[in-house]
């Protein structure tokens, strides 16, 4: 079983896609979450804009292109933004298709209103529904995030026991359950055999507006170490993803002293 660490380009909003694949390759990851493309959170035109280019990095590098990490927000107040967030997602999978990575990210998303959760799960689980077909011809999965009001993995088990699809899998980011109490064993259980890749990821409790300050790995109070041991107990074979989100948190380090560092500590974590 191979071990595939990847990184988000979050970490490195100044770099050229260039720069992203190569360096990355450099540090050792062999794999990347295309985040952001010339300091922008990833568009739809974006990526059509830089296909070709994209495609050749990928290939060429050492550092492949895994997944595309959008910001669709599927849980949207309005019917017209709902629809929005699914063409969009679509037309996101068709490039991923063209581009032969693995995921296309999305989130479930905050709502202003704060409807019912039975209405919340329902609205994500019919945007995804609506997806599935496009998502097997492309073979490209969706990754459904542990975050906003899916921080819990209740919530992504639930959506996932709904849709029964291969396609529909969940991306466990380790910061935001844990902000809801919800172990690594917890996540785990609930998610075992679902789960398409992870976010790694530490941080402090009681920081910025959200009562937590990213750091480095080991450094906060995430259980990043015992999460990435679990999974690597349980025989994970997806992408541990760094998400140094640097373009967030302007105060992190600079890209080329976080990336090599985060997965230096991550090995460190796999290997013990």
């Amino acid at each position: 079983m191979g071990i595939h660490i990847g990184y988000s380009t979050l970490a490195c909003p100044d770099w050229t896609l260039e720069e992203s694949f190569e360096r990355g390759s450099s540090y050792g990851y062999d794999g990347l979450e295309m985040g952001m493309i010339d300091g922008e959170f990833v568009t739809v035109r974006a990526i059509s804009a830089n296909l070709s280019r994209l495609k050749s990095l990928s290939d060429t590098s050492g550092c492949r292109m895994m997944a595309i990490g959008s910001m669709v927000q599927l849980a949207r107040d309005e019917s017209e933004e709902r629809v929005a967030a699914v063409a969009e997602a679509r037309a996101f999978l068709e490039l991923g298709g063209e581009l032969g990575i693995d995921f296309v990210r999305v989130f479930a998303g905050w709502l202003s209103s704060n409807p019912s959760s039975d209405w919340r799960l329902d609205v994500v689980t019919d945007g995804l529904e609506q997806l599935i077909d496009i998502a097997v011809s492309t073979d490209v999965k969706l990754a459904l995030e542990t975050h906003d009001v899916f921080s819990h993995s209740t919530n992504v088990r639930r959506v996932l026991d709904r849709l029964q699809s291969p396609y529909v899998v969940a991306l466990w980011d380790f910061l935001h359950p844990c902000k809801v109490d919800d172990t690594p064993h917890d996540v785990c259980t609930r998610l075992d055999g679902r789960i398409g890749y992870v976010h790694v990821k530490d941080a402090c409790r009681n920081g910025d507006a959200e009562g937590w300050t990213p750091v480095s790995l080991g450094h906060g109070d995430v259980p990043v170490k015992e999460a990435v041991q679990i999974l690597h107990q349980g025989r994970f074979d997806g992408y541990y993803v760094v998400e140094a989100e640097k373009f967030n948190h302007p105060d992190l380090a600079e890209p080329e002293i976080t990336l090599p560092s985060e997965i230096a500590t991550l090995k460190e974590y796999l290997l013990c």
